[in-house]
């Protein structure tokens, strides 16, 4: 049967209209069927997407002497700061081993926190200690062993930041 305009069809079922078979099939012809015409399933609408969060800082890595004087592992820096460190160095000449991991934030001013766990072979000189060291208005995050390890032996230290100065945008106003 050839193809029916709307205005045709409708004529077919008007009041008092009786429509035959052939009008019947105008009708169902003219209409879209998804699986005669072989159409893919509606796809539901996505979701909205959420806003994006920062991508985390990656990983630093640093090695600096085990010789018993503090060494500044981060940028110097006057604004609010967060960072996850682990840290560890050994000598097998002295028999002597340390590790920390520690929690280190920094709120400007004098409120600064290091949270940690410390680990160590042999004695207490072994240990590795962390402190916020002040320059004006800025700080920056030192680490060192309590003793000289020797010669070529190095501190090797992954610091990640938690918080910095890019985050503060989004607190403050």
């Amino acid at each position: 049967m050839p193809k029916q305009d709307r205005k045709t069809l409708k004529e077919y079922f008007r009041r008092g209209k009786m429509p035959d078979e052939g009008q019947f099939n105008d009708l169902i012809d003219s209409m879209l069927n998804l699986v005669d015409d072989e159409y893919p399933e509606p796809v539901p609408p996505l979701p909205p997407i959420p806003p994006v969060p920062p991508v985390p800082t990656p990983e630093i890595r640093i090695e600096v002497p085990a010789n018993g004087k503090w060494h500044t592992l981060t940028n110097w820096s006057s604004s609010c700061r967060a960072y996850s460190l682990t840290a560890g160095c050994g000598s097998r000449k002295s028999d002597r081993y340390a590790l920390i991991h520690a929690v280190a934030m920094h709120c400007m001013g004098n409120h600064f926190r290091i949270n940690y766990t410390r680990s160590w072979y042999m004695f207490f000189l072994s240990k590795l200690k962390l402190r916020w060291a002040s320059r004006g208005n800025a700080y920056a995050l030192q680490i060192r062993t309590r003793s000289n390890y020797g010669e070529n032996v190095n501190i090797c230290c992954k610091i990640t930041e938690l918080w910095g100065e890019d985050d503060m945008t989004w607190i403050i106003k």
